[in-house]
């Protein structure tokens, strides 16, 4: 059977008020295996295990892997892997990543929440700040602007690729980048626009 990703209502494009949250203990122990490291040339950033139909494959951002002669995927557990760039798209600056060879056991892709969250929700954030490997970071959302999820959780380089994540574990969004320094302002990259980009890869390719 085919397992497809939460469409979004048209009645709401928010989610609704958290009914069972965790803990930051909880949400990491639940989330970080699915969170991996990306390394592409110099560069690190992170990136997230996720499910569209059959296909597991790991979803970043494009200027994390732009322009890369190879991309190197490692697991939490230490396994590594070699990556082939599937699909980007710069303007949106999202990119598939295909494992280019079988990891086993492979961690469970994580979860899309269906609607945008709300001004003032906790977020969590997973990832590589400056090659702190899987650091957890937490905040609020601080402003939902279109696709793009603002937060004041703490982000820095190496976050890039990997999740914004609900007080449910859920993912809300894919960290993207940082305006300014001191008091920085992170921002993400929300489902409702992932989802788009999965429909022009997967549903335009291979049309019922």
């Amino acid at each position: 059977s085919k397992h497809e990703l939460p469409t979004l209502s048209h009645e709401s494009t928010h989610e609704k008020p958290i009914s069972v949250a965790l803990g930051a203990t909880q949400i990491y122990e639940k989330c970080a295996p699915s969170v991996v490291l990306i390394k592409s040339d110099e560069k690190i950033g992170s990136g997230v295990i996720v499910q569209y139909q059959n296909f597991l494959f790991v979803l970043t951002n494009a200027h994390v892997v732009e322009d890369s002669i190879g991309v190197l995927i490692m697991l939490k557990d230490g396994q590594t892997a070699q990556g082939e760039i599937v699909k980007m798209d710069r303007s949106k600056d999202l990119a598939i990543v295909q494992f280019s060879q079988e990891i086993e056991p492979l961690p469970h892709p994580l979860e899309m929440a269906p609607l945008l969250p709300m001004v003032g929700e906790d977020v969590f954030v997973i990832g590589h700040p400056r090659g702190y490997r899987w650091s957890l970071t937490r905040g609020t959302v601080s402003g939902v602007r279109g696709d793009i999820i603002q937060s004041d959780a703490n982000i820095a380089p190496g976050n890039s690729g990997g999740p914004m994540l609900n007080a449910n574990g859920k993912m809300i969004g894919l960290t993207a980048f940082v305006v300014g320094t001191d008091q920085a302002i992170g921002f993400g990259i929300a489902v409702s626009k992932i989802q788009e980009f999965f429909c022009e890869v997967f549903c335009l390719e291979n049309p019922k």
